[in-house]
């Protein structure tokens, strides 16, 4: 008949073990965590007038295939669409604006879509959870691509940056090949702000030089 001094001995090697194996999770955790990153601001190059412009400040992140990323500089394309959202939900409402990007994107080569879910910094293990959990919800590689997630130590900073006054909604920038803001608009997508865009990113594609 087990004696309570086995019962108790077998308890604290279970618990022993769990423990160990907790803390291995913690480390592996904490070594395969995406990196937080600063915010640089960034000045016009377009235009004399700094205050007549908004420029995509300089931060890091890693994409949902696990790649690091250097923003804006690893932005590809002539016009780049920007979606930002702070949190799950919005995450959510930002694909809507997907369908829209992928026909801009089919309509002239220069367009290129980022998908931006911006979160302060955490603990290195919540930002891998988090992380591994976003990339369970896009299955497409190319989706994954450009989903580029930000752990930002200074997220006023960043909002400052491209004069964002709330994280209440979504936020979608149209930048040109600068990383200069052309357009802006907020929320999930809708006609009128859809048909906009596309007057916006068109005659933009015409003013190039070619």
């Amino acid at each position: 008949m087990t004696t309570f001094f086995e019962r108790h001995m077998a308890f604290t090697i279970v618990g022993g073990i769990l423990a160990v194996g907790l803390g291995l999770l913690v480390v592996v955790g904490t070594l395969i965590a995406p990196g937080a990153s600063g915010v640089r601001p960034a000045t016009c190059v377009t235009r004399s007038d700094a205050e007549s412009c908004i420029r995509f400040p300089s931060v890091a992140g890693t994409n949902l295939n696990g790649e690091p990323m250097t923003l804006p500089e690893d932005f590809a394309g002539t016009q780049r669409f920007v979606v930002i959202s702070f949190d799950e939900e919005q995450q959510t409402r930002a694909q809507t604006w997907l369908p829209l990007a992928r026909e801009l994107a089919a309509a002239h080569d220069g367009f290129r879509y980022y998908n931006l879910p911006t979160l302060p910094d955490m603990a290195p293990g919540l930002r891998t959870v988090i992380s591994a959990g976003l990339a369970l919800l896009v299955d497409d590689p190319d989706l994954r691509a450009i989903s580029v997630v930000l752990y930002l130590a200074d997220l006023d900073a960043f909002l400052d940056a491209l004069e964002i006054e709330s994280r209440e909604a979504i936020v979608v920038l149209l930048l040109d090949a600068d990383n200069e803001v052309l357009w802006r608009a907020s929320g999930a997508y809708d006609d009128a702000q859809g048909d906009d865009l596309r007057r916006m990113s068109r005659g933009n594609f015409s003013a190039e030089p070619r």
